[in-house]
């Protein structure tokens, strides 16, 4: 069983999840609750958002590809295909612990993971083990996503994760703290940073990508190439996200975690993952006085056992939005 840290990015960072083990036994075990680090956020919490960093190129690999119309650019190799059409695999999870495989909404053909998003710490999408993997130099996903459009955000909303297993390392693709089209941070966002965050720590923590648009109300591609950083305090590493077949955001000559893709190291890769809503307070302990997204602490989650929190029935702060995600036409494959 894999289980997160709480992560300090400078701001602040609340990461909070668990994944299946590496065995992916019948029965995945239920997230934990309960935060391992308090952190209070900084006296003027609101980001000063960068602008894009952009991917060299101008195409994805797989722009518009699924498993069944692609084609495998020279110098790759296939890892795996999944459309869900068929029985699952050995070294897949199909749905996380919120999610399932339904005929609702596929992308192409019949089936696909369907989540629901109705309470704080929920988490659906789909996973592969390092046992489906292998090792590798360079590794490239490409997957379909679909959020219902009445989906709002708060403090972190995974898009994506890479980790070891039972090694307390990741690296997050993660839609951190939401605001609007100013850049103002609020409680029930439609707009966030896409955040690369790091877990392995200092140097390379996280880049922040600007605050955009989460895409919601439409089937939206994502491409993920991931490069981990050949062996220690080496800055060759990268992480480049495209979108529709064009750049949307990268971290370059980082040194993303070394261990990663070694044949003695053990990787996994998730599309989707946790929705995460803290409860921000002014006056902790007492944890009477609520506040905005980033204001005074969120201490008061973990005192006050606010973890899994209906949207519908939040403390009081605004209620959110029950939506559903969807997932379809996965393509894997690595150097």
């Amino acid at each position: 069983m894999r289980k997160m840290m709480t992560s300090v990015l400078g701001l602040v960072c609340m990461l909070f999840s668990i994944g299946p083990g590496a065995a992916f036994s019948a029965q995945i075990p239920s997230p934990p609750s309960g935060l391992l680090i308090k952190e209070t956020a900084p006296s003027s919490p609101s980001p000063s958002p960068l602008p894009p960093s952009e991917p060299p190129g101008s195409d994805g690999l797989l722009s518009g590809k699924t498993p069944g119309n692609y084609s495998i650019p020279s110098g790759w190799s296939l890892v795996r295909t999944q459309n869900f059409e068929g029985t699952k695999p050995s070294g897949e999870y199909w749905g996380r612990y919120n999610g399932k495989v339904t005929a609702t909404r596929p992308h192409s053909g019949t089936y696909g993971i369907e989540g629901t998003y109705s309470a704080g710490q929920q988490d659906t999408g789909w996973e592969i083990a390092s046992s489906a993997i292998g090792s590798f130099t360079e590794i490239y996903i490409s997957f379909y996503e679909y959020m219902e459009s009445q989906a709002l955000f708060n403090d972190e909303y995974m898009l994506a994760e890479f980790g070891l297993d039972d090694a307390n390392q990741r690296i997050f693709l993660d839609w951190f703290w939401s605001g609007d089209s100013n850049g103002n941070m609020k409680i029930n966002g439609d707009y966030a940073t896409l955040t690369f965050v790091n877990e392995q720590g200092p140097p390379d923590y996280t880049t922040y990508s600007g605050y955009k648009k989460v895409p919601t109300g439409t089937w939206v591609q994502w491409e993920i190439h991931f490069r981990p950083a050949s062996a220690a305090n080496t800055r060759d590493g990268f992480i480049r996200v495209y979108k529709d077949g064009k750049p949307y955001a990268s971290s370059e000559n980082k040194s993303f975690n070394y261990r990663m893709g070694k044949s003695n190291q053990s990787t996994y890769f998730v599309a989707g993952g946790l929705y995460n809503r803290l409860v921000w307070m002014t006056d902790y302990p007492a944890c009477t006085k609520c506040s905005n997204l980033g204001s005074g602490t969120d201490a008061c989650t973990s005192e006050k056992g606010w973890w899994y929190l209906p949207f519908n029935a939040p403390a009081c702060q605004p209620t959110t939005p029950i939506f559903k995600r969807y997932f379809d036409d996965i393509i894997v494959m690595k150097k």
